[in-house]
């Protein structure tokens, strides 16, 4: 911030918060849809899935989270899906286990 100034650091800073932002509300919107083809109220799903968030970005860590978005749409009678799961996973661990070796965990 000092080479460049407060300007460059706050037009990304901006244009990162906005993206977040709409990121969340195309998520929400495409639950609250989904949500409605049961018959679940809109606002039912929509707050059931803000507290499922905040408690997940309160409580967890980024491991927790990972594996509640992975296991958020798993197909458990394909096969092959959970072949590259498991790989997937093997990978992360394997990752995690490196970065925990060397100190950067």
């Amino acid at each position: 911030m000092k080479r460049f100034g407060p300007w460059v650091a706050t037009v990304p800073m901006v244009a990162l918060i906005i993206s977040c932002f709409g990121a969340l509300v195309t998520e929400m919107s495409g639950l609250a849809g989904v949500g409605q083809l049961f018959g679940v109220p809109v606002w039912q799903t929509v707050g059931i899935v803000a507290l499922a968030i905040f408690v997940m970005v309160c409580s967890g860590n980024y491991n927790t989270v990972e594996r509640v978005a992975q296991l958020k749409d798993m197909p458990l009678s394909d096969r092959n899906y959970l072949y590259l799961l498991a790989a997937n996973l093997d990978q992360h661990y394997a990752v995690n286990h490196f970065l925990s070796a060397i100190g950067l965990d």
